[in-house]
């Protein structure tokens, strides 16, 4: 990415209480439906689907092995919402920068579940809901 950005992972895993907590789809206003993880690929088209702007598409336009870039419009309250090139999870909404490459940043999902398996703590493991 430009100068000036990181190069770390930026997530984050929340333990839920399986009594208390039932494993659902990600909202009963979405659309969106994931099947598989994965990566995505440049001029590939990510939908993100944020609390603040619902859903938003645009073209991958950049990617560093551990970010992804696009033009969706996101906003505070969307960090943390899935990414996804059809049905397939690629990435994480962390955030927006206004300088004159593509605003929207993502943490891709592999790098992410790899991280998270490797430090064999919660998420290690991770698998879909289905």
């Amino acid at each position: 990415m430009g100068d000036g950005t990181f190069r770390a992972l930026d997530y984050a895993v929340i333990r839920l209480n399986p009594n208390v907590v039932v494993p659902s789809k990600y909202s009963d206003t979405s659309d969106v439906i994931v099947s598989t993880v994965g990566d995505a690929s440049l001029s590939d088209v990510g939908c993100n689907h944020g609390a603040t702007t619902g859903k938003n598409c645009g073209i991958i336009a950049k990617e560093d092995g551990i970010h992804l870039q696009n033009w969706a419009l996101v906003w505070e309250g969307d960090s943390g919402g899935p990414v996804v090139v059809g049905e397939r999870l690629v990435g994480l909404n962390i955030g927006m920068d206004f300088g004159i490459e593509p605003p929207t940043f993502y943490g891709s999902i592999t790098p992410i579940l790899a991280d998270s398996n490797a430090k064999g703590s919660y998420g290690a493991g991770f698998t879909l809901v289905q």
